[in-house]
């Protein structure tokens, strides 16, 4: 059987790299840049008669289709036997394998908690499908650097719930798959693998997301060693906070990681529960920061990232480092971008689970390509509404009679209200407000300088603005520097796609 994709491979595989996965037949990455091209391929030569590998392989392919909903695993293309070999061939996620993602010291916790979820997602998927993956590790994980999305592979030891399967024989695993093994799963147990069993490599995959390493601070390369260290070791929250994990974090590895698996989470809902719990645990002390001087110090925050190439990643790095401070704090997004409006929302969105502050409200309006920038500030004011409901009620009032009466309007809707009021410079032209404005920096300003007297209202703001046009000078900034002067806000800042010009 000869396919397209086949050919591509055949003609690529000149150019095959391996991903160092430790697998056995090994994954490789094939792919030309020319063609535009990228596929993960696995390749077992039938000539050496291994009939188990070969079954493997198919039951790998299977497993494959029935998760190919799942958006955290590689997508199969097709499994071809051609000639003399095997091929699974799989779409190219690309990104690098988690394993060396992570540093030697561990991720900051926000920064895994988005990994942890992640995987978490995956695992619950494959409980829907009745498939127990097996090697749940950092080797069998892909990550994009930029936007820290996964992709799960290697299926080749999965198997399906309440099937009677033999232990795998460890003497063909390797010893850093062995590491992320539960008891069970060693072969030196009489207990049965299931669903908990994958809850155990899951719980060693966040250790080593928080600390860098696992339940082996050293490498250890004997199978044996490994195995004997596996089922002799007293796990306990004491010996998490030894590793330097906090006790909030150790509470659930002490449940994911005991020995004996009846003393596991028994289900997904409570693991969810209680890593939200810990993982956005608010800090009731208040914060105080000093107010910083409006100047281009501020861009700092993106100017990190800068050299990435895209706003989306860029964004999403800015959003996250913010939101790292435990502080209250609006967040207004304008402005559409011009690498793909959608991509763009929604990788903002997924920075959102970054952020543990008690006031986060998020909206990005696209005016580059549809001329809608009245909705963005209607829906901003919406926002304002619902994210300000849990201080005093009074307070809350005052805030919305100020609105009411800036706008002079007893009631706020996505029509035309904000455009008469906020640039009244502007023409009205088939139901809509076009053009002309974006063609006067000044009626923009006039809008936004009323938009940043109410959000005086706030403790912190936090605005990122993807339009130089509107504050990407210094007279502008000089005027928002004048309006905060006064506001009662005690910090912001303005994330500028080009730092240069803030």
């Amino acid at each position: 059987m000869n396919s397209e994709h086949l050919q591509i491979v055949k003609e690529l595989l000149h150019s095959k790299i391996s991903l160092q996965n430790h697998s056995y037949p090994e994954y490789y990455r094939i792919y030309n840049n020319k063609l535009k091209v990228s596929y993960l391929v696995k390749i077992l030569d039938n000539s050496t008669q291994q009939y188990n590998l070969l079954l493997q392989l198919q039951k790998e392919y299977q497993y494959l289709q029935e998760l190919s909903n799942c958006e955290y695993i590689v997508k199969p293309i097709e499994l071809i036997i051609d000639n003399n070999s095997t091929y699974l061939i799989m779409e190219d996620p690309g990104g690098l394998l988690l394993n060396h993602y992570i540093p030697a010291k561990g991720l900051q916790a926000n920064d895994a908690f988005h990994i942890i979820q992640q995987i978490l997602n995956a695992l619950k998927f494959f409980n829907k499908a009745e498939i127990i993956h097996k090697l749940i590790n950092p080797y069998n994980i892909l990550i994009q650097p930029s936007d820290a999305s996964i992709r799960i592979f290697n299926f080749q030891l999965s198997a399906k719930v309440n099937k009677k399967k033999p232990a795998d024989n460890i003497e063909k695993i390797y010893p850093e798959y062995i590491q992320y093994f539960p008891p069970e799963q060693t072969g030196k147990t009489n207990i049965t693998i299931d669903f908990r069993s994958d809850y155990y490599s899951f719980g060693m995959c966040i250790l080593k997301l928080l600390c860098g390493h696992t339940i082996f601070s050293t490498p250890i390369k004997d199978r044996f060693d490994i195995v004997t260290y596996i089922l002799s070791c007293e796990i306990n929250p004491y010996f998490f906070t030894n590793l330097g994990i906090e006790n909030k974090y150790a509470n659930i590895l002490n449940k994911l990681l005991t020995k004996d698996k009846e003393d596991r989470y028994p289900n997904f809902v409570e693991i969810e529960k209680d890593l939200h719990t810990a993982f956005h645990k608010k800090s009731r002390t208040s914060v105080n920061i000093e107010i910083p001087n409006f100047s281009p110090d501020l861009s700092i925050l993106t100017e990190k990232y800068y050299n990435f190439g895209t706003v989306s990643v860029t964004y999403t790095k800015a959003v996250r480092t913010v939101g790292k401070q435990n502080i209250p704090f609006l967040l207004y997004v304008n402005g559409s971008p011009s690498y793909g409006k959608s991509s763009f929302i929604e990788e903002l969105r997924k920075s959102s689970s970054y952020i543990k502050n008690e006031l986060f409200s998020m909206y990005c309006y696209e005016d580059r390509f549809e001329y809608k920038p009245f909705i963005g500030i209607s829906k901003l004011l919406h926002s304002l509404f619902s994210t300000l409901q849990h201080i005093s009620k009074s307070k809350y009032n005052e805030l919305v009679e100020n609105i009411k009466n800036l706008f002079h309007i007893n009631h706020l809707d996505y029509s035309y209200y904000e455009a008469q009021l906020f640039f009244p410079k502007a023409k009205k032209k088939n139901n809509s407000y076009l053009g002309k404005i974006r063609d006067n920096k000044s009626i923009y300003i006039e809008g936004y300088i009323k938009i940043l007297e109410l959000l005086g209202n706030l403790e912190y703001i936090v605005i990122c603005t993807l339009d130089n046009i509107h504050w990407g000078d210094k007279e502008t900034a000089e005027i928002i520097q004048n309006i905060l002067l006064k506001s009662n806000s005690k910090i912001l800042f303005i994330l500028s796609f080009n730092p240069d010009q803030v």
